[in-house]
């Protein structure tokens, strides 16, 4: 496994943990405890899929626990619009992105709710971001 090409990936409330640790940089949340832990714990990437809690409803704005670091690494991002989780988490979180120079690239699908997971359902277009986040992937190059 290349170490330069750990990434994190998370569904609905994972996508925000997944987002989250994507902010964390290099600061280790717990004590070393042995050789794996002296790999960098910074991903090298995020795939937020349909992520949750970004959007803060009572200020209608990206919640101020989100913090941009300078060394954000790139994030990929999956959206359905029909959501009833709302998809305001996933478009401020890629707003602020943007406005960090962070390379994000994000999946904006009409219909699929929320929890399609990596299944396939004939008819919604939203069940072929596995093959666009594929793409993504090698065009960012973590993986050949």
């Amino acid at each position: 496994m290349n170490p330069a090409h750990i990434g994190v990936c998370g569904f609905s409330a994972g996508g925000n943990a997944a987002g989250l640790t994507s902010t964390f940089g290099n600061d280790r949340k717990y004590a070393a405890a042995d050789e794996v832990d002296q790999v960098a714990c910074r991903p090298d990437f995020g795939l937020l899929i349909y992520p949750g809690d970004f959007w803060d409803k009572a200020t209608g704005r990206l919640s101020a626990t989100v913090k941009i670091p300078a060394n954000m690494p790139p994030q990929f991002l999956v959206q359905n619009m029909d959501d009833p989780i709302s998809p305001l988490n996933a478009i401020l979180f890629a707003e602020e992105l943007s406005r960090h120079k962070v390379p994000a690239e994000m999946h904006i699908y009409a219909q699929g709710g929320h929890g399609i997971g990596l299944r396939s359902v004939a008819g919604l277009a939203c069940t072929t971001w596995p093959a666009a986040c594929e793409v993504w992937l090698r065009a960012s190059k973590f993986i050949p």
